[in-house]
């Protein structure tokens, strides 16, 4: 699984706004008065992908509650609020993954921001543009100026299938294009079969405030 890096939040329970604060490799350690906002860091936090999904859900009962007036009006007008941002390291497999996928332009991806918000959607952000993944897909099966002159103008997955089906004949690389096209994509955008991907890979949160002691030997 990806490598949890950095955290903010917003527009949860006491917190309007964390800041984005760093989660170290081996330890994280939250110190600070009762009722200033630790527990809700952790309960924010399990909120992006919790082993129990009845847990999942950011409610407008958890808003700041303040500001909740205001941000009812905000939701009448379709504009829901942020919540939880967070960014995160690939490891070796990630980073095979978005290679196979969107070609050499991977290697440029250091860091991936997952974000989740009041609407509950969970939306992942690589730094990519779908043009640029085109262009990396036409790297990546090598395909020569001539058999790529009429595809560079693709600003997106789909308008780069279309053109490659629009052409009277494929060579073998646009071939070969064509075949990932479909197999990795279908009729979808990059991003959005990417940021699944991603998604896919993210740990599981529990969260819980008490234990049993178990006896020494266990």
């Amino acid at each position: 699984n990806m490598i949890l890096k950095s955290i903010h939040i917003k527009n949860f329970k006491c917190i309007t706004d964390s800041n984005e604060f760093k989660v170290e490799e081996k330890v994280t350690c939250l110190v600070g008065k009762n009722e200033s906002g630790k527990t809700s860091i952790l309960q924010a936090l399990v909120k992006l992908n919790p082993v129990e999904t009845g847990a999942a859900d950011f409610n407008i009962l958890e808003y700041p509650r303040h500001a909740v007036s205001e941000y009812k009006r905000r939701v009448a007008e379709h504009n829901t609020a942020e919540a939880l941002t967070t960014k995160w390291a690939l490891t070796e497999t990630e980073a095979k993954l978005l290679e196979e996928l969107i070609g050499p332009i991977a290697n440029r991806v250091s860091a991936v921001t997952i974000s989740k918000g009041y609407d509950n959607r969970v939306a992942c952000n690589i730094g990519f543009d779908e043009a640029a993944i085109v262009e990396s897909l036409l790297d990546g099966h090598a395909l020569e100026a001539g058999e790529r002159e009429s595809l560079n103008a693709a600003g997106d997955i789909r308008a780069l299938r279309k053109k490659l089906q629009g052409l009277s004949s494929l060579t073998q690389r646009q071939h070969t294009l064509q075949d990932h096209l479909n197999s990795c994509f279908g009729n979808r955008l990059a991003k959005d079969v990417v940021g699944d991907a991603l998604i896919a890979r993210l740990p599981k949160f529990a969260y819980f405030s008490e234990y049993l002691q178990l006896p020494g030997q266990i």
